[in-house]
């Protein structure tokens, strides 16, 4: 044996087995790893979705607290329901006459024949006097009544004949054809700008068929198919949540402010619209439309008071202001209607309409002014006096001053049997 063998060569030969089978290194041995490296892998995973839950819970209390908040400090905002049955979230139902009434089925129908001393006033007008916007019992007919028991104890009966979207002359028709069986005392007509507008309209729209026609009293028939009972379910639904309806309203205001939205009207041809009894002056509106308008509404007026008169009653009439006539103020013009644009007055321009044929004409603007101000000093609070952004309708408040005033002409009317 060599002494030069090296360590290697004796390691290699005394590992041999006896058959001289090689020997194979041993594999190397398996790390396991660590199950911190496995958890921190599976939390990178998760750990997008764990800030997503996380911001859209924050987000969901933030809206629960912004609706709370709302409905305590804006309960307005949760009764904005409109659809077939509903107007403000209030239902609409009618009478045996088709006019709006109280939701009573069993409710008895007013008598053609007047018991003795008893006084009947017969409400007209469209939207304003049906009372769009509020409950039955808020409008002005149906305050109106309230305030004449108050003061006689004799009996009075108020029917309100409002009709959305009515002209002077479908009203007249409506009297001539309808109301006179009833033999009202007075007639108590609210115009609104929307009514000035259609007296030109109805006679130049082959749409809407002949002036004077009879309206159509009651329920449109209504028979929604699968989609729409879910459209109005959803409808209803979202309409008693505040938060939906302060975001679309605010963003509105934002609009008209920027001059995004405007107050231009769409049709020059058929101007509808409360602005066009203000005289709006626009492109392409011809400047001569609103005058004419105010003859022809003029013309309708004469036609009813000729009516009242051959048969005994008496005709008042009320023109409505809208908002923005009210103050200065950013809250009554939130639609930032531009003043500087409107070239007539309405309320002194009913009064001149309204003096030669002989019809006493109530100062609406003037007694919601006071109204106002006699409000605010009672209960510490300045009221809108119209509905939620809306400068045509009025709200529970504003009818009550309607109602005041017209109780104040009503007194002293004699009352025939």
């Amino acid at each position: 044996m060599s002494l030069s063998t090296s360590n290697s060569e004796i390691s290699t030969r005394l590992c041999a087995t006896d058959d001289a089978t090689p020997i194979v290194d041993p594999p190397a041995p398996i790390v396991p790893v660590a199950a911190d490296a496995t958890a921190d892998a599976s939390g990178d995973r998760r750990r997008p979705w764990r800030t997503i839950g996380r911001d859209a819970a924050i987000m969901i209390v933030i809206v629960a607290l912004a609706e709370l908040v709302l409905r305590v400090v804006a309960p307005e905002y949760g009764r904005n329901l409109y659809d077939h049955t509903h107007t403000g979230g209030a239902k609409v139902t009618f009478d045996s006459e088709g006019c709006r009434g109280p939701d009573d089925p069993n409710a008895p129908a007013l008598p053609m024949a007047k018991m003795p001393g008893e006084l009947r006033v017969l409400c007209l007008g469209d939207s304003m006097t049906f009372g769009t916007g509020i409950a039955f019992e808020d409008t002005w007919p149906i305050q109106l009544k309230g305030q004449l028991q108050a003061e006689d104890s004799r009996p009075v009966s108020v029917i309100n004949a409002g009709l959305q979207g009515v002209s002077l002359s479908r009203l007249t028709a409506a009297y001539e054809q309808k109301w006179l069986q009833w033999h009202p005392d007075v007639v108590c007509l609210l115009v609104s700008g929307n009514m000035i507008s259609l007296a030109t309209i109805e006679r130049t729209d082959p749409g809407m068929g002949p002036p004077g026609q009879m309206p159509a009293y009651g329920a449109t028939p209504y028979t929604p198919t699968a989609m729409q009972r879910l459209q109005d379910s959803a409808a209803a639904m979202e309409s008693r949540l505040c938060l939906p309806t302060w975001l679309s309203i605010n963003s509105q205001r934002a609009l008209y402010f920027m001059g995004v939205m405007d107050n231009e009207v769409a049709n020059t041809q058929w101007p509808f619209g409360a602005l066009l009894s203000h005289g709006w002056t626009q492109g392409g509106l011809d400047p001569d439309m609103a005058p004419k308008a105010w003859g022809l509404f003029a013309d309708d007026l004469t036609q009813l008071n000729q009516a009242c008169r051959a048969h005994g009653a008496a005709l008042i009439v009320a023109m409505a202001p809208a908002r923005f006539e009210l103050s200065d103020s950013w809250s009554d013009n939130q639609k930032d209607v531009p003043l500087n644009r409107l070239t007539i007055n309405p309320t002194a321009k009913m009064a001149e309409v309204c003096r030669p044929i002989g019809i006493p004409a109530i100062d609406l603007l003037a007694a919601l002014k006071q109204g106002r101000m006699r409000i605010a000093q009672q209960t510490g609070r300045t009221p809108p006096l119209y509905i939620l952004f809306d400068y045509t309708h009025l709200d529970r408040d504003g009818n009550g001053i309607v109602a005041q005033e017209m109780a104040r002409r009503i007194t002293g009317v004699p009352r025939a049997n």
